[in-house]
């Protein structure tokens, strides 16, 4: 049974899972996990080329990248009338920040970095939600974890929660070895379900040569057909210059990405793997 630190879950002891995936990227070694994150390894090479392999090593350390965590979505629906429980509300802020807390655990890893929409909305912003919240952010300090933020289009009031949780808010675009860390994709790198048609801008595009873009927003999603079934599950997609990282949010509605020639879907499967689709 998990031991209870002031009404707040401790997290479970949780070993490598073979259902990790490692993937050589601009010369580093990233793995996608199936907690909804991606491992950049720290200073550590990609090894030898090629695709992905499975990853059921031990823990390596670096960055824990997550996206779309919309913690006090509940408490938001709440302030705008719907019937959600005390129980819900305290559900939805455990379970992503455990899972959170499991993930940097067993990975060993120094730092989180969220590539924005921590937060939901204002309105959720509540007494109960922001010391719930407070107790997990606490957790991850004592462990050594810092967590950063680039802030997203929810994040309108980080402000106020920046101090309290120990979260460091960065600029919207930040610049890292081979990476560029962003919330929104670029519009020319954008699945095609998401493009706004801009054209596309030779002087950005020459900005940009030589740096891979993680980022989040669109919560990705991939359909699996079989026969008359259908299966939506969360994914990321990792196309030559940009990853797009899936929802860390269970409480999310999803994109379905279509087929691109290039881009590499992998499917989040109950969270217990990540599989290649």
């Amino acid at each position: 049974m998990a031991r209870v630190v002031e009404g707040v879950p401790a997290v479970p002891s949780r070993e490598a899972r073979a259902g990790d995936v490692m993937l050589p990227i601009a010369g580093r070694r990233v793995t996608l996990l199936p907690e909804r994150a991606a491992l950049l390894h720290a200073d550590e090479g990609a090894g030898a080329a090629g695709g992905a392999t499975n990853a059921g090593g031990g823990a390596s350390g670096g960055t824990l990248l997550i996206a779309d965590v919309h913690l006090g979505k509940g408490e938001t629906l709440r302030a705008g009338g719907a019937l959600v429980g005390r129980a819900l509300l305290a559900g939805l802020i455990d379970e992503p920040m455990l899972r959170l807390r499991a993930a940097a655990a067993r990975r060993r890893a120094s730092r989180v970095l969220v590539l924005g929409d921590l937060l939901h909305a204002p309105a959720g912003l509540t007494d109960d939600m922001l010391a719930r919240a407070a107790e997990h952010f606490a957790e991850l300090a004592r462990a050594g974890v810092r967590v950063a933020l680039v802030p997203g289009n929810h994040d309108r009031r980080v402000d106020r929660v920046s101090e309290r949780w120990g979260v460091e808010v960065l600029g919207a675009m930040v610049m890292e070895g081979p990476w560029r860390f962003t919330h929104e994709p670029c519009d020319d790198e954008a699945p095609p379900a998401a493009r706004r048609g801009a054209a596309r801008d030779p002087a950005r595009d020459a900005e940009r040569d030589g740096w891979f873009t993680w980022c989040g927003h669109l919560h990705p999603a991939v359909t699996l057909r079989r026969g008359g079934d259908a299966l939506k599950l969360a994914c990321f997609a990792v196309s030559p210059r940009q990853g797009l990282l899936p929802a860390f949010s269970r409480f999310t509605a999803g994109v379905s990405l279509p087929r691109v020639a290039g881009t590499r879907l992998f499917a989040v499967a109950d969270e217990q793997a990540v599989v290649p689709v």
